[in-house]
């Protein structure tokens, strides 16, 4: 549609009553059903998808909040009219939560997974007979003069998690790589995949689930090498690093205002052509901030996934095991500890007198090792102050790589660093041997 046809259907469309606006909605999204393509489905609805342009001034008519040139095209949810309405309400909320952070803290957008925006939860009647054949084509259930609800939401240019790694184990197994992936369904990839890395239920998919069985997830970790110090056969595939981390900022942010997924796993994880983590199908979501156990219904079957389980799961199993892998968590550990002690001592206003109190008499033991003037007298002084002054909390962990820190900053070159090191391992060890080991080993990380 050009422009300018666009801007006169637009015209049109205000002009028109109520019904004939409905009608004319109607009209299109019929359209659009019939010459969709399926592209996913769940316990409770398909995903069908529609090139964009078709449907902008029709949605910017219903909702006046719409912006048709940031969507290319749309997925339609397909569902009964109460799960539909929830799924459209829950995913509108958990949307509008996440959106804030990002307008009031542009640079925030980075740390979170996204949440496609939904526009209109639409009720389609009176099904015609072309439209109910096309939807039971999809696997929906319908018949002629039948309705159902429609969600028309933003659609996310990428792969969900699951194929993501079904399709990676496929380009490296052995059995696999000649597998066209590009004609080659999930359902029959992930047939594929279960066979060659002999799933526990080989055979079934099970919307990809078995993922979320242990036995199975082991296996996939075994292949790519995943948390370990050796290498599995397809070592080379590294999800990004802050993958999970994105996904449990959004969770966390949403629970704390009272909105739960509940059906997180591994194919409610998508990630896009340019590397944005998105939290898809709130079908099983819940907006209650009154609520005691929003993973708990008598109504819905007993107990729900609980939204941090997902993560925690995959962020154990995936954690780098090798020995630079236990290094940096542990760098991070302290480094993170000791950022939150210095934000405290700046809300306390103690920041000077920390400085006056801890850092300036390091930095004077650096000088007098350089220039060679240290003697027990001043090591004493020095060993004495660093374990009893309390502006450093009474943790071994932290007052060593509290030191070790300081010496990075002091100090650029390795040769000399080493030096100052070895210096501060002589004088601690003499007097100290746990804060020794302590520093030992955040000097190495």
């Amino acid at each position: 549609m050009s422009e300018n046809n666009r801007n006169e259907r637009a015209l049109q469309i205000q002009k028109e009553s109520k019904e004939v606006k409905e009608a004319i909605f109607r009209e299109l999204l019929v359209k659009a059903l019939k010459e969709g393509v399926k592209i996913n489905e769940g316990n409770n609805g398909v995903i069908v998808r529609v090139e964009g342009g078709v449907l902008d001034e029709e949605i910017k008519n219903v909702n006046p909040k719409f912006e048709g040139q940031s969507l290319v095209s749309k997925i339609f949810k397909i569902d009964s009219v109460t799960e539909a309405t929830n799924e459209f309400n829950v995913m509108s909320s958990a949307y509008d939560v996440l959106n804030s952070i990002f307008e009031s803290s542009p640079d925030k957008v980075e740390e979170y997974a996204k949440i496609p925006q939904a526009h209109i939860n639409y009720n389609l009647k009176d099904l015609d007979a072309e439209l109910a054949e096309t939807l039971s084509n999809y696997g929906v259930p319908a018949r002629e003069g039948g309705s159902l609800n429609v969600i028309i939401m933003d659609a996310v240019d990428g792969k969900d998690f699951n194929t993501i790694l079904f399709e990676e184990v496929a380009k490296r197994h052995p059995k696999l790589i000649d597998l066209k992936l590009e004609n080659t369904s999930f359902k029959q990839l992930a047939y594929e995949v279960q066979v060659a890395l002999k799933f526990s239920k080989s055979g079934t998919t099970g919307g990809g689930k078995e993922l979320l069985d242990r036995e199975n997830v082991a296996k996939v970790v075994d292949f790519f090498g995943i948390g370990k110090g050796k290498k599995g056969e397809g070592s080379e595939f590294r999800l990004p690093e802050d993958f999970f981390s994105k996904i449990a900022n959004t969770i966390k942010l949403l629970n704390e205002n009272g909105i739960y997924h509940r059906d997180l796993h591994e194919r409610n994880i998508m990630m896009d052509k340019n590397g944005d983590v998105f939290v898809i199908d709130f079908g099983m979501g819940l907006n209650d901030k009154k609520v005691t156990d929003p993973y708990y219904s008598n109504l819905k079957g007993g107990e729900f996934n609980r939204d941090t389980g997902f993560v925690e799961f995959w962020q154990d199993i995936a954690e780098d095991r090798s020995e630079a892998g236990t290094k940096k968590k542990k760098k991070n550990i302290l480094g993170t500890k000791l950022s939150r002690h210095f934000d405290m001592l700046e809300k306390r206003k103690m920041t000077q007198k920390f400085n006056n109190e801890m850092r300036i008499p390091v930095q004077s033991l650096f000088e007098a090792i350089k220039s060679g003037e240290v003697d027990d007298l001043i090591a004493n002084k020095f060993y004495a102050n660093l374990t009893t002054n309390r502006m450093l909390p009474p943790d071994e962990s932290l007052i060593g790589y509290f030191l070790a820190s300081e010496l990075d900053n002091f100090v650029e070159n390795e040769e000399e660093k080493k030096i100052l090191a070895d210096e501060i391992r002589k004088i601690l060890q003499k007097r100290n041997i746990s804060l020794y080991n302590k520093f030992n080993e955040s000097a190495n990380l």
